[in-house]
């Protein structure tokens, strides 16, 4: 986050360079054209103005390039920031739920791989109880916005009685900037 911060105030800085830079090219350019308008300009200081504005605005170009860089730079890096750290995921629902707990579905859904993305649990669990640490392990990482318990309801896994439950978790990326 605070390199995305350093990169967004350098294209800030950057962008305020080039108007800054522009704003004295034009105030030479007025400078210049006054001085000639009085005829005390000679022809030779006329040339050497001229190919100032030149070299100002090949210069200004450069600048706008570089610009247009460092903001593809920062977009990239604000996507990228942007999605979740699933390594941690992987290690919440490896560690979280208690041993007898069990996951038996995750989805994954997203548009085109932007946010916001879903993510659905689905498993069993002896007691509502027993699932609280679930739910409680995936709200602390602070990957989703949205954690909730879709259902549980009453069921059997194997010869074992408990919930079966889905848990629906959203990351909209509001909590990530």
């Amino acid at each position: 986050i605070l390199r995305q911060r350093r990169r967004r105030r350098r294209a800030v800085v950057c962008g305020a360079a080039c108007s800054l830079y522009t704003l004295g090219v034009l105030i030479v350019i007025a400078a210049l054209n006054q001085a000639a308008d009085s005829n005390h300009q000679s022809a030779f200081e006329l040339q050497d103005a001229n190919a100032l504005i030149e070299e100002s605005r090949a210069s200004i170009e450069r600048m706008k390039k570089e610009l247009a860089r460092t903001r593809a730079v920062l977009t990239s890096q604000e996507h990228l920031s942007a999605r979740p750290n699933w390594g941690e995921l992987l290690g919440v629902l490896a560690q979280a739920p208690p041993d007898d707990v069990f996951l038996t579905r995750c989805d994954v859904r997203s548009s085109a791989g932007r946010l916001p993305i879903t993510v659905t649990l689905g498993g069993f669990a002896p007691s509502q109880a027993q699932l609280s640490p679930l739910l409680v392990g995936l709200q602390e990482t602070r990957l989703f916005d949205e954690v909730s318990l879709r259902h549980a309801k009453r069921g059997k896994f194997g010869a074992a009685e408990g919930l079966s439950f889905e848990i629906v978790c959203i990351a909209s990326g509001a909590s990530h900037e």
